[in-house]
């Protein structure tokens, strides 16, 4: 009762998703498996008519019932077809990226501490991976459930005006029949828990041959031996588990054909005794007995929906839970000019680490600040809590007014990470996040690449600003050193400046004088922002206002 209950609450729960296409997706394959089963009632019909009509003998009505029949039967296969190939893949695909995007819109609001939690990340990666499919897959198991509710009702009232005998045998057939499917999926279910590991195991070897980060250390150090051996165990530990769970399959399958066979030999003998007494006819003989195998089918297929449904079910519940973290629409004030970023009593933890304890700092506009210690000190952390990445408990301030909406903070910042990424698109949307672009943003674009030495390798590509970066998505895509995208995220942040900047070791892989330039131009572009730099290296500081060394003890030095 528990999984029915959870089957029946998914209905609320989609209708609470507010996506868009849901609606019409619904209604369109409700349609379609109306027409559907109207379609099997119609061909059993259509079986008994022509077989009757061919004991006339009239060859005139014989073809003009016949013609008229495929006439028929032709228009409900074309509908059902345009349906199922143009109307519904359509409408499916608009749904499909709506809620696609409505995942992603709310994991983009998720905070980053929480990817460090091993459930909200398999929760994150669910939806990803799952969410779209197993809500549509929900919506066509019900439509698919109605269809054959409404096959078997249609069916049933046709067998049962010959003989309710016939309706007895098959109820006590499908009661049987739904007992050992029941069986048969606790089977699969039990099969695919426990494949669970071994196929996560072979997913993430795979990956690692794509993913152009590993090849290296992967040759070098001789990856493949290990690979090979854990690819082994795995498919070893798989192939157990299919053997384990395909003879008690097998062992099930058996006594369902056995229990098929049983029906239709006793539904064949008992019309073939109705037909030799002349109760029947031979079209009713025929009607009788496909309209018995179309229920048992349907009973069948209802049985499998069942479990589908529980399976959808759970997934979708964890499209809700992403859901229910609501992208904040609360009006906050908008803030127009930042004079100061505080730091208040700052408490944070990572895992079971004290990063920062009751730590206090005050950062003031037209200043600039380098920040540095130790690896593991937490630089980078305090970068995450000032750009709210990190939730920092209300102890960050912006004008002496806390923060608690992050969205406000990620107006007034604009950040180079020490991990920066850029995505497979073109270099002008890596830069200025669009690809339309007026011949005044172009020509700004040139002047900050020439800042930081890459507007001539990037005017001689042939498509220009318009040059993917690498080729995964573009065969002509470009690929640049680590030191060109080090420079390509500055310029990046640049074209975007803020009120306050953030640079977290942005020229590590640049050589020293390149380093100098680069830096040169930063503090000259950013002296009426609050610019923060985050370093290792003690020749990077003298050039700063102040300098904050986080160590055991947080100290602060003019």
């Amino acid at each position: 009762m528990k999984k029915i209950r959870t089957i029946l609450h998914t209905i609320n729960t989609i209708k609470k998703l507010e996506v868009k296409g849901l609606r019409s997706y619904s209604c369109v394959l409700f349609i379609l498996n109306i027409l559907k089963s109207l379609n099997e009632v119609y061909s059993i019909i259509m079986l008994k008519i022509i077989f009757d009509i061919l004991y006339t003998k009239k060859i005139v009505l014989i073809s003009i019932t016949i013609c008229i029949l495929l006439i028929i039967s032709f228009i409900f296969e074309y509908v059902i077809n345009k349906m199922h190939s143009i109307i519904l893949p359509r409408i499916e695909q608009s749904l499909k990226a709506s809620i696609d995007l409505k995942i992603l819109q709310n994991i983009n609001t998720i905070s980053l501490s929480d990817y460090d939690n091993s459930k909200t990340y398999d929760k994150i990666y669910s939806c990803i991976a799952l969410g779209s499919n197993s809500v549509m897959e929900y919506i066509q198991n019900c439509a698919n459930m109605i269809s054959s509710i409404l096959s078997i009702i249609g069916v049933l009232l046709i067998i049962g005006y010959y003989d309710w005998l016939f309706v007895f045998f098959t109820i006590l057939f499908v009661f049987f029949d739904v007992f050992l499917n029941f069986k048969k999926s606790k089977v699969e279910y039990d099969k695919s828990i426990e494949m669970i590991p071994p196929d996560r195991t072979i997913s993430y070897i795979q990956r690692l041959f794509c993913m152009k980060q590993y090849i290296g250390d992967m040759r070098i150090y001789d990856w493949f031996k290990v690979v090979k051996d854990k690819y082994i165990s795995a498919s070893n530990t798989k192939q157990s588990c299919i053997e384990k769970y395909g003879k008690k399959s097998l062992r099930i399958i058996t006594e369902l054909n056995f229990l098929q066979l049983s029906l239709q030999l006793v539904i064949i003998i008992y019309l073939a005794v109705k037909y030799i007494l002349n109760s029947i006819k031979l079209s009713d003989f025929l009607v009788i007995y496909n309209g018995i195998m179309e229920i048992s089918g349907n009973f069948m297929s209802l049985v499998d929906y069942i479990p589908n449904l529980y399976k959808c079910s759970l997934y979708i519940d964890l499209v809700n839970d992403i859901f229910e973290q609501k992208i904040s629409t609360k009006e906050t004030s908008r803030i127009e000019r930042v004079d100061n970023l505080k730091i208040k009593n700052l408490f944070f933890r990572y895992k079971d680490d004290t990063i920062f304890k009751n730590f206090n700092y005050t950062f003031k506009k037209g200043e600039s600040y380098v920040i540095y210690g130790k690896n593991g000190s937490g630089k980078s952390t305090l970068v995450n809590l000032l750009t709210g990445l990190y939730d920092s408990q209300n102890s960050i301030m912006i004008n002496d007014n806390i923060i608690n909406n992050h969205s406000n903070i990620l107006e007034c910042v604009s950040v180079v990470f020490q991990h920066f990424q850029f995505n497979a698109f073109s270099i002008v949307e890596n830069l200025v996040m669009h690809s339309s672009v007026t011949l005044e943003e172009e020509k700004s674009i040139y002047k900050v690449l020439d800042c930081v030495g890459l507007k001539e390798k990037i005017e001689n590509f042939p498509n220009k600003l318009n040059t993917y970066i690498t080729n995964e998505l573009d065969q002509h895509g470009a690929n640049f050193s680590g030191g060109e995208l080090q420079r390509l995220a500055i310029a990046r942040m640049l074209l975007n400046m803020k009120e306050i900047i953030i640079m977290d070791e942005p020229t590590s892989a640049l050589d020293n004088d390149v380093k100098r330039e680069i830096l040169d131009i930063v503090l000259e572009n950013t002296r009426n922002t609050i610019f923060i730099y985050i370093t290792h290296d003690p020749n990077d500081m003298q050039k700063f206002d102040h300098i904050i060394y986080l160590g055991d003890e947080y100290e602060k030095s003019l």
